[in-house]
């Protein structure tokens, strides 16, 4: 079966969940299919090694050279003003080329795929009056449910407003794209559950997130006493939420019984507001070439999401390490998690600072929680097992 996946860039360097999660399925399906990937790209060197590396995987690489807006400055925020005029969301329209559209149309006529993965809802544009592929829309999140959570937490009148346009445009996009291709892959099972009451009788394929166990795996390091970790890509709106909520709801209470807990912020991309939280008690490194020695230096790991969306992949890399892990409902949302025995949940500042202190001075409980994650892990979320649901979905579309 020959299938073409197209998407905003590669999936390497592995720095986002996303990135992570999209790369190790594509590398266990391309053991058995002809698995091809279309991608922005500007021509840099790091993209020539992206390439070669997915080349070595058995994947055939397309680049579009043409630069995605920017995200910032006069030109970025007239773009947001003008979309206000537009019937695409912004996140659909900031990513739509004429020059992508064409090389997608040719690699098809030359190929002739089975199947078109659009590995993200915006790319999903590319299908209007497409015919000549079974098409699949793989939604890592319901979109929409992320602008509605930007909307229910901005305080500020004229940003709020903007945001509610935003979500009901993308609500209708996603509405519209889940009623017209011919499968949908969710990530969650709560996100199986809306999308098949909005799609007809689309079907509707739950392939969750995984882990790569030879690589994320128990160490006999030391570990630091007292030392919190949040990993996650800090250019991400969810994450940036939950660092600050972190940082000035729960810490402060932490701190006054634990006198050496601390807070590693380990992430790419961290804005000077994020960068500007880090005292002698929290770091906050920036872009680092590996998360494992911050994991296993950890008496904990946290996930104080409240904004719903992204991979999940922090806990089960966390998991993967026997890390005890606390998580908020919405931060552990898809996982097939029991609260109390493989992770706790704190949903207010006052429970979640209750159980980081369990966790950091009930030495034999977080231990527990920390097996009992680890062979959950091991049981249900390796990278072979999660790529041969996606396999055995894609066969039957």
């Amino acid at each position: 079966m020959k299938i073409l996946f197209i998407d905003e860039e590669l999936p390497y360097p592995l720095q986002t969940g996303k990135k992570i999660r999209t790369y190790n399925l594509i590398k266990q399906l391309a053991g058995s299919f002809d698995v091809r990937y279309l991608a922005f790209g500007d021509g840099a060197v790091r993209q020539d090694q992206a390439i070669r590396h997915l080349t070595d995987v058995g994947v055939s690489c397309y680049l579009v050279n043409v630069r995605l807006q920017r995200k910032s400055g006069l030109l970025f925020y007239w773009r947001l003003f003008a979309n206000l005029f537009s019937e695409y969301p912004y996140i659909v329209s900031s990513h739509y080329k004429k020059e992508f559209l064409e090389t997608m149309r040719r690699i098809i006529d030359d190929n002739r795929p089975d199947i078109v993965v659009a590995e993200w809802t915006p790319y999903g544009r590319y299908f209007e009056g497409f015919d000549s592929a079974r098409k699949v829309v793989v939604a890592h999140n319901i979109e929409a449910d992320i602008w509605w959570r930007y909307h229910e937490h901005e305080t500020n009148p004229l940003k709020k407003l903007y945001i509610k346009r935003q979500a009901v445009k993308t609500e209708r996009f996603e509405r519209a794209l889940f009623a017209s291709v011919d499968g949908i892959i969710a990530v969650s099972e709560e996100d199986k559950a809306k999308i098949e009451k909005t799609c007809g009788q689309r079907p509707v394929g739950l392939v969750e997130n995984g882990v790569d166990t030879g690589y994320f795996s128990p160490s006999s390091d030391p570990v630091e006493p007292g030392a919190i970790v949040f990993t996650g890509s800090m250019d991400w709106r969810p994450n940036q939420d939950a660092v600050r909520y972190f940082v000035t709801e729960i810490f402060p209470r932490l701190k006054k019984e634990v006198k050496e807990a601390h807070f590693y912020v380990v992430g790419r991309a961290p804005s000077l507001s994020l960068r500007s939280l880090a005292t002698d008690e929290i770091v906050v490194t920036g872009t680092v070439p590996d998360v494992r020695p911050y994991l296993r230096k950890a008496a904990l790991v946290v996930a104080p999401l409240r904004i719903r969306g992204g991979s999940r992949i922090k806990i089960l890399e966390a998991m993967a390490m026997r890390k005890p892990v606390i998580s908020t409902t919405v931060g552990a949302e898809g996982l097939r998690v029991t609260p109390g025995e493989n992770i706790l949940i704190g949903d207010s500042s006052d429970e979640f600072a209750r159980n980081c202190l369990r966790a950091l001075t009930d030495m034999p409980y977080s231990s527990r929680l920390a097996d009992n994650g680890y062979d959950l892990v091991n049981r249900h979320y390796r990278w072979e097992t999660i790529a041969e649901k996606m396999a055995q979905f894609l066969r039957t579309i």
